[in-house]
């Protein structure tokens, strides 16, 4: 199985205590979204962080996590020399993720038009903290989109808790979006497989 996070900002205080304040500290917030994760991503499974891990320190964080695979796409808040001390190679500005339901172009940022995204390809994002205003205005700018924000405060919102989408909650999410601006197979040029780039690493 296949996971999608961002945003957790794990020991960001100031965030916790402005945007997420049902937690009586920082403690207890690292401790609640950890607790949600290892819940849920299994041991073998993999888990694509997009960016916005933590506000320092992530090599105090990657230990308390029980996924052995984690691919890290970097997010405007992640050192990159100390996320890869601590995550190793799997590490990416964007990446395309194969699913079994099809492929992901991963990055922190939304993004209007993303790599083979005229093709259908999916988009899981974040740095929205899921903020309507941006979001409604993406749909209405493009209309079917098959891109949504994975952060932890959508799961919040759209699941209940500060945890990380599965696959099959993603593509459940964007099951009936058609994409937007597609090119039908007849008319492509230049198409070739792009396999499962994020084992590339």
């Amino acid at each position: 199985m296949i996971w999608f996070t961002s945003d957790t900002h794990f020991g960001c205080d100031k965030l916790v205590k402005n945007s997420r304040p049902e937690f009586k500290d920082i403690d207890e917030h690292d401790d609640h979204l950890l607790a949600q994760l290892n819940h849920r991503v299994g041991r073998d499974d993999t888990l694509v962080i997009i960016g916005d891990f933590c506000k320092e320190k992530p090599g105090r964080y990657r230990p308390r996590i029980r996924c052995k695979n984690i691919f890290f796409i970097l997010g405007n808040h992640d050192k990159e020399a100390k996320i890869r001390a601590a995550f190793g190679g799997n590490v990416w500005q964007q990446r395309i993720v194969k699913c079994e339901k099809g492929h992901v172009f991963c990055s922190h940022y939304p993004t209007a038009y993303w790599d083979r995204s005229h093709w259908g390809v999916y988009h899981a994002y974040g740095h929205l903290h899921f903020n309507n205003e941006r979001e409604a205005a993406m749909d209405r700018g493009l209309p079917g989109r098959r891109s949504m924000d994975v952060g932890v405060d959508a799961a919040k919102l759209l699941l209940g808790d500060y945890r990380p989408f599965s696959e099959v909650e993603f593509f459940c999410y964007l099951s009936g979006q058609q994409g937007h601006d597609i090119i039908k197979p007849e008319d492509r040029w230049n198409e070739r497989d792009y396999g499962d780039q994020a084992s590339d690493g």
